[in-house]
């Protein structure tokens, strides 16, 4: 798995990497895009999967909300 994207670091991101504070979804610019790949016949549907996550701070942690990108068609 691999996770692309940006990070605007800011005040509430340092305190949360300092174990002082965690911070909330939208206390920054923290997006990302999550890709997998796998041989595993169980989850090859990941290969084709389209993410997009958000993502927040805590300390000791990272948590996103990862949505999947579906096709307009």
């Amino acid at each position: 798995m691999q996770f692309l994207g940006v990070l605007d670091v800011n005040d509430k991101v340092l305190a949360a990497v300092q174990g002082s504070h965690e911070a909330e979804y939208g206390d920054t610019l923290f997006m990302t895009q999550p890709r997998f790949e796998t041989g595993d016949s169980r989850y090859t549907w990941l290969n084709r999967y389209v993410g997009l996550a958000e993502g927040k701070l805590a300390p000791n942690r990272v948590d996103y909300r990862v949505y999947r990108a579906k096709p307009v068609l």
